[in-house]
């Protein structure tokens, strides 16, 4: 365990303003933004979500997911500490040169700490989770072709989910 809260702005870029009184309304949003592809296009609320923004990287692919769903039954929440666990049905990585298929379940724990301005996520894993149902409609990025792609991975992972397999 770290002592978050003595860092300041010079380490890491974070940010002071007041907000996320709640971990796991942090969490649960985080996880809608970053699936709505949010973080990908540019995001000013990412900068006072996250602990360290000036640690991020910047998106060259992302994480083709399915569902990801908040696992309640395992959220602790310390005096200064929270541990948020989300499942993922990863469909693969995508990029606009291509898709590597890696059909999975992935089970993340978000680590949040209370600074002196509220929750923050400490380190989310990167790149970027984007759901399968914005990917597929990203003109701008990726060609028609590649959305068949994840469009069709999305449907396999489905048809695997529902068949129990």
């Amino acid at each position: 365990y770290r002592n978050y809260s003595r860092l300041t702005d010079s380490d890491c870029g974070l940010d002071s303003t007041p907000a996320h009184p709640e971990p796991v309304a942090l969490v649960r949003e985080f996880v809608d933004r970053d699936g709505r592809a949010e973080f990908a296009r540019g995001s000013d609320w990412l900068v006072n979500a996250v602990l360290c923004p000036g640690h991020l990287p910047g998106p060259d692919s992302f994480v083709a997911i399915d569902t990801a769903v908040l696992l309640t039954a395992g959220i602790q929440v310390a005096s200064d500490t929270a541990w948020v666990p989300v499942r993922y049905e990863v469909l693969g990585e995508a990029s606009p040169l291509g898709f590597d298929p890696a059909p999975a379940t992935l089970v993340d724990t978000f680590l949040v700490t209370r600074t002196s301005a509220g929750w923050r996520v400490v380190a989310p894993n990167m790149p970027m989770r984007i759901r399968a149902t914005v990917a597929t409609e990203w003109r701008e990025l990726l060609s028609d072709s590649l959305r068949a792609v994840i469009r069709n991975a999305a449907d396999a992972s489905r048809a695997r989910r529902a068949g129990g397999a």
